[in-house]
């Protein structure tokens, strides 16, 4: 059984609420399923690809790339 990413579980759910938006509004700007969207909310999967540099740019998360510390936002699990 795959545990939970917790990190990024709680980030977004900061960034959503500092942004006032929604999983629905994040959903459509990563073209993805609102239940992508809560999975990764819920810490239960984690957005690949370009998936997760659209994830990035959008809660303006790029700063934590640069710093090498996506391990550490990602649990380590990527």
């Amino acid at each position: 059984k795959r545990k939970k990413n917790k990190k990024l579980s709680v980030i977004l759910q900061q960034k959503l609420n500092e942004l006032g938006k929604n999983q629905s509004w994040l959903a459509h700007e990563l073209d993805v399923s609102r239940q992508a969207v809560s999975n990764y909310v819920q810490g239960k999967s984690i957005p690949q690809g370009e998936t997760l540099q659209k994830l990035l740019e959008i809660i303006n998360l790029n700063g934590l790339k640069a710093a090498g510390s996506l391990d550490d936002l990602l649990d380590g699990n990527n």
